[in-house]
């Protein structure tokens, strides 16, 4: 029996390099400024564009591709023969705690569809200012980005091209002239 019509595909996977400190390597991010220092090792990234936005169910969706990868990195091997655990070169996994993996969601902007939602799952939103929000109540954090005010609010005008911007810098017309 089928479970979907479509095959599970997310957007994107972030894997953050980190020192042997446990700090992210690079900290100088160029657009969505604030939104990197709140991400764990790993991120499962889906991105709703104006053309195909945010659409009831999805958030579901969201939650299934960051608990499957959850299941999977816990299924990998931790130790060695001799006892040792197994670092991520060596194939261990790079998520060992949920608070390692979260799910960011980045939509032009809320609709009532993400918002109930959010409600119907019993979560919360938390604003975090600028076009940023942390959802609370599920097992793993979600931020959700709303680059229509991320975009202005971090003066990032190829960003706020992926929303309903008009994508006016040289940046923003150089990029969707090369696409």
């Amino acid at each position: 029996m089928l479970l979907s019509e479509e095959p599970l595909r997310l957007d994107y996977l972030l894997l953050r390099r980190l020192t042997p400190d446990g700090e992210p390597v690079d900290n100088s991010a160029q657009t969505l400024r604030h939104l990197w220092p709140l991400l764990p090792r790993v991120s499962v990234v889906e991105y709703k564009s104006p053309g195909y936005p945010y659409r009831s169910g999805q958030l579901d969706r969201l939650w299934g591709y960051v608990h499957i990868y959850f299941a999977n990195q816990r299924a990998l091997p931790r130790h060695r023969a001799d006892g040792t655990p197994l670092t991520p070169a060596e194939g261990g996994p790079d998520v060992r705690e949920r608070e390692d993996l979260c799910a960011v969601l980045i939509v032009h902007a809320r609709n009532p569809s993400l918002d109930a939602d959010v409600k119907a799952m019993g979560l919360t939103w938390e604003d975090l200012g600028g076009g940023y929000r942390k959802v609370h109540g599920g097992l793993f954090a979600l931020y959700v980005v709303e680059i229509d005010f991320v975009g202005p609010a971090e003066g990032d005008d190829l960003l706020l091209s992926f929303g309903r911007g008009p994508g006016r810098s040289l940046e923003a017309r150089r990029f969707w002239g090369s696409c």
